[in-house]
């Protein structure tokens, strides 16, 4: 059976990454043996389940967020996990393949494990972030060529997203992530939509953009009184008691803050509309769960064109919340086409991993 060390982006709370890393694992299992290395210290939600499967490492970050240690720590943070990674290879060994999510950050992975011989080494882009400061890109450059250097497959949950990490161009291709059709399925869920029932799912953040949500809401209850909004995630910070505040200058009724671990496809069988403007998106993965589940999405135009199973409507993110607003309204009684869940389907996306892992070369699929 071949060895998998899977570098994760942080830990295995239960966000999108972590989603698709434990897909992999739970239908791959099988035919590979799984280790991670996570970067936090505290338990998080998937490592039970993930013990089940193999072993959890940790290279933890160094101090607290904005402290002196934590700063030091990104300026050796390279040296550390190269020689971190490179203990872990050689102590709990051999590796056949190491999977690393971790953004740039997979480039000091990735060289220890061509330095120790691992013979598969996959970067996996999960994200595309506006430009940053020049200092940061000037980093950030390096990184790509040592990634695009050392890495055997170079991989993204969309183009977009593979184009952020190694650069346009470079021959990394586009996995498109995929849902859990059985879970996802429409027909399990019976009961009525509820009329003009509005969701959303995300960390609550400013690049999540839940701000611009309650000012498309407002409109539309001026227009929908009975109008409800349920949105669904992790606070980031404070931007919940902003988002608190808002609610009270808009003087907006039926909005429901719930946790990330809710029962989200119960909760999406209910919902018609999802309104989804985020600033920045590798994927978008809530988008197809969406869709699948029956529910019209209205998405920025950022978002990447792969999430639109056949129920996404893109809009720009200067249009008005009037604009986006009218759109909703438009769609209220347009027939619901037939999502194409097959363009999502988790068994394709584990098929094409599973080609990744037992090829060797460059981008085999």
């Amino acid at each position: 059976m071949k060895k998998v060390l899977i570098v994760a982006c942080n830990d295995l709370g239960n966000g999108g990454v972590q989603h698709v890393i434990m897909d992999i694992v739970r239908n791959l299992s099988d035919k590979f043996h799984f280790d991670i290395v996570l970067f936090s210290d505290k338990e998080s939600y998937y490592e039970p389940e993930f013990k089940k499967y193999g072993r959890i490492f940790r290279i933890p970050h160094k101090g607290a967020n904005g402290s002196f240690r934590s700063k030091l720590d990104k300026y050796i943070r390279f040296h550390r996990l190269y020689l971190g990674i490179k203990k872990i290879l050689k102590e709990n060994g051999p590796y056949d393949i190491i999977h690393c999510h971790n953004y740039f950050e997979a480039a000091p992975c990735l060289m220890a494990a061509k330095h120790c011989e691992v013979p598969v080494r996959i970067s996996h882009s999960h994200s595309y972030m506006p430009r940053t400061h020049l200092a940061a890109e000037g980093m950030f450059s390096v990184y790509r060529k040592l990634i695009n250097h050392y890495a055997t497959h170079r991989i993204g949950c969309s183009q977009m997203a593979a184009d952020y990490l190694f650069g346009a161009n470079t021959g990394a291709i586009s996995i498109p992530n995929a849902i859990d059709l059985k879970r996802f399925d429409r027909s399990l869920y019976p009961q009525q939509k509820i009329k003009h029932s509005f969701i959303h799912v995300g960390r609550l953040c400013g690049l999540k953009n839940q701000l611009f949500i309650l000012n498309v809401f407002a409109v539309i209850q001026k227009k929908w009184p009975d109008a409800s909004l349920k949105l669904i995630g992790k606070d980031d910070g404070n931007y919940k008691d902003i988002l608190f505040k808002r609610i009270e200058e808009l003087n907006l009724k039926n909005v429901k803050f719930l946790y990330h671990d809710s029962d989200i496809p119960a909760l999406m069988a209910q919902s018609e509309y999802m309104i989804f403007p985020s600033i920045s998106e590798g994927f978008g993965l809530v988008l197809a769960e969406a869709q699948a589940m029956g529910v019209k999405c209205f998405a920025s135009d950022i978002v990447p064109p792969e999430t639109n199973i056949g129920l996404c409507q893109y809009i720009s993110l200067k249009a008005s919340p009037e604009v986006w607003a009218q759109a909703v309204f438009d769609a209220e009684n347009k027939p619901l086409p037939k999502p194409n869940i097959e363009k999502v389907s988790l068994l394709n996306y584990n098929n094409k991993i599973r080609s990744l892992y037992n090829q060797g070369g460059n981008n085999v699929v």
